[in-house]
């Protein structure tokens, strides 16, 4: 799917995530029900998100496994 750079999302869960991974996730305040806004994607996956008054840089491995709703 593609997506619009600027597009709100709502993380609803994630996608077989190893548990050091959803860890340190939830250290940068990204977790199920957290709003994000996508700034940036790139070809290889890579994206550059907004949220809690941050931007966090995830890389495609880990962003193909957010379960979004768009807002």
């Amino acid at each position: 799917n593609k997506v619009t750079e600027g597009a709100k999302f709502i993380i609803k869960n994630f996608h077989t995530i190893e548990r050091a991974m959803l860890l340190k996730l939830y250290e940068m305040g990204i977790a199920a029900q957290t709003i994000i806004k996508l700034c940036h994607t790139a070809k290889t996956g890579t994206v550059v998100i907004k949220c809690n008054g941050g931007k966090y840089i995830l890389g495609g491995n880990i962003a193909k496994k957010l379960i979004v709703s768009c807002l």
